[in-house]
């Protein structure tokens, strides 16, 4: 299994690069988690839109979902032109009831409502969906093949559900929104700070804890300088175009 990094801010991309969007790659799978502001643009670098198998969307927020709709536009391009045969996979939760709605009348996706515990596969891989702790309803997904397990957290503050998902996973794609200090309002707004995703990597000892959903106002060293103090281990700060063989 294979994970670029597409885009790693929130919640507005640094100039040249993207919001959240994950490429996740099995041998015969194509699977892309978020699609962010300025995703789809980047996608183009590293795979043709073409041969996506599915897409899953986190939560309605638009730093994980903005650019769903140039995809949307792609993919009705790619049909009409004959390039893809078959409608897109596209894993949204069910709430808001008004986005679900929508993007379930796009004749372009085939949608699929993620719902707690949901288990789905897209080719060989294994998908398991947790609940997360968020302004809005939304998921982390666990994501396995028979050589290979990755989880992401998705937006959300720390819960003991996310070790469910993440303990001893070959790579734990944690948000890293905030520093130790916003504790208080990380809980209110359901982010986790630095303190957080150590005390997750510490609990759930992934291969590789690999830190997203960087805030541009903060500089990588001082995310990084905090995490440190909480987590001894392997650690690092995702960058946008950054591969990884899981």
């Amino acid at each position: 299994m294979r994970l670029t990094i597409i885009g790693c801010w929130s919640p507005f991309p640094k100039t040249g690069e993207a919001c959240s969007g994950y490429l996740v790659e099995g041998s015969s799978t194509k699977l892309l988690i978020d699609c962010g502001h300025s995703v789809f643009s980047q996608l183009g670098k590293y795979l043709d839109y073409t041969r996506l198998d599915a897409v899953i969307i986190s939560h309605f927020h638009p730093d994980h979902y903005a650019d769903l709709y140039a995809l949307r536009h792609a993919i009705r391009s790619a049909i009409y032109s004959r390039s893809r045969t078959r409608l897109l996979d596209l894993f949204i939760p069910g709430e808001p009831v008004s986005m679900f709605s929508y993007w379930s009348e796009v004749p372009e996706f085939n949608v699929i409502r993620i719902e707690e515990k949901t288990d789905s596969s897209i080719g060989e891989m294994n998908l398991t969906f947790y609940p997360t702790v968020h302004s809005v309803p939304g998921f982390g997904v666990k994501i396995t093949t028979v050589e290979a397990s990755l989880f992401y957290t998705g937006d959300t503050a720390y819960h003991a559900q996310l070790e469910n998902g993440a303990t001893g996973v070959d790579l734990l794609l944690a948000e890293t929104t905030m520093l130790a200090a916003e504790t208080e309002y990380a809980i209110k707004s359901g982010h986790m700070t630095t303190r957080d995703v150590g005390f997750l990597a510490r609990k759930s000892c992934p291969g590789l804890l690999l830190c997203t959903h960087l805030w541009p106002g903060y500089s990588r060293e001082q995310i990084e300088t905090e995490i440190r103090s909480f987590y001894t281990e392997k650690f690092i700060m995702a960058r946008c175009g950054m591969q990884f063989t899981i």
